[in-house]
């Protein structure tokens, strides 16, 4: 180490007694040039390569610009540094990667700032020297507003962080590697609380993580906001497209019934965190009964729509027919009636042609035999 500070101070001195061409003082050739440095000044593999002596000079690049100028584009000394470093010698890429490829800094994917202080040049304080202008041993970890979110309170110790928001009660080592972070150390899958039964994540969190755990879209994953559904808030932001006979139900796919409103077979919540809601592992279904669902099966029964029928959620469209025969087993139907025939008693609900009457203005199945 002291021969490299010895090197520079002779080089910087030297720069200084070069002689004067077109009236600025600088090197006139390489050999002058290689006469004030070293050999292996810019040869990476050297052990005098600049980029090697400027740690032991204390980062000073102040020293550098002495001779190649306060924008280092060349200076006195005519030799510009801003041709192997794009941007300056000074950009933070000169000294490491962003992000570094040390640690965690790649696996973490959050802004510089969120863990450290960004300065605003590179002798600030804080970055690479303190308050009074001696050597920072190790890059300062300030936390973020991510890491303090809810309240938390970071801290580092050198090797871990603890009490952050991003790890909840898990200490990951920054060294570690992968298996210090996988799914579920930060949080249980799903997590441990009253709210979270739901083992399928994606039916909440569909933005973020899908019903295997897998993460998405990792911008979202512990930004700091719990992500719902699209964030809208309505029920919509969870239930934009809900799978089995839902759409049929809903729009009245079939033009069986009018459409059917959720609260025919949910109880609707108020807020997202209503008992009923997402306290159970699958949806509730007929609260009050008295139909009955089934969910081994996925067929309901004993309801006023399909009659004696058990209708599969995921199977066949129900058609004319599947609910009560055609005409439908009882003393009141003759066998031999048709679906034409109808119209004769329940005029409101299907026409003579044996079409059922579109709703709204048709009024079957809306819990009321419409016969005279």
């Amino acid at each position: 180490m002291m021969r490299a500070m010895a090197t520079i101070s002779i080089l910087v001195a030297g720069c200084a007694d070069s002689r004067t061409v077109d009236g600025t003082r600088r090197c006139a050739t390489a050999a002058e040039c290689e006469s004030i440095h070293p050999p292996g000044i810019a040869d990476p593999a050297s052990p005098d390569f600049h980029g090697i002596l400027l740690p032991s000079l204390g980062w000073n690049l102040a020293s550098c610009a002495t001779c190649h100028g306060a924008d280092f584009a060349g200076g006195k000394s005519g030799r510009s540094c801003l041709t192997c470093h794009d941007g300056g010698p000074t950009t933070c890429t000169t000294c490491h990667a962003l992000p570094p490829p040390t640690g965690a800094h790649a696996a973490h994917g959050y802004a510089c700032s969120e863990c450290h202080v960004m300065p605003a040049t590179w002798d600030a304080p804080g970055h690479l020297f303190d308050g009074h202008g001696g050597v920072i041993a190790r890059a300062l970890v300030v936390f973020g507003p991510i890491a303090r979110t809810g309240g938390a309170t970071p801290t580092w110790d050198g090797e871990r962080c603890s009490n952050n928001y991003c790890h909840g009660a898990a200490t990951p080592a920054w060294n570690g590697g992968a298996n210090e972070a996988p799914c579920g150390s930060c949080h249980a899958v799903p997590p441990s609380d009253a709210h979270h039964v739901n083992p399928r994540c994606g039916e909440c969190h569909g933005r973020v993580v899908d019903d295997q755990a897998h993460i998405v879209n990792a911008a979202l994953h512990s930004d700091g906001k719990v992500n719902v559904g699209d964030d809208s808030g309505t029920c919509l932001a969870c239930h934009p497209h809900p799978g089995g006979a839902h759409a049929a139900h809903a729009t009245a796919a079939h033009r069986i019934a009018a459409p059917i409103g959720c609260v025919t077979c949910h109880r609707v919540p108020t807020s997202v965190h209503d008992p009923g809601h997402i306290d159970h592992p699958r949806a509730v279904v007929f609260p009050d009964g008295p139909a009955i669902w089934n969910a081994t099966t996925g067929q309901c029964s004993n309801s006023g729509c399909h009659g004696a029928a058990t209708p599969s959620w995921t199977g066949s469209p129900v058609v004319c027919g599947s609910c009560h025969g055609i005409p439908p087993a009882d003393a009141s139907h003759a066998p031999t009636l048709r679906l034409q025939d109808c119209a004769a008693c329940h005029a409101r609900s299907i026409d003579a042609s044996g079409q059922l009457l579109p709703p709204p203005a048709g009024k079957h199945l809306d819990g009321v035999v419409d016969a005279p």
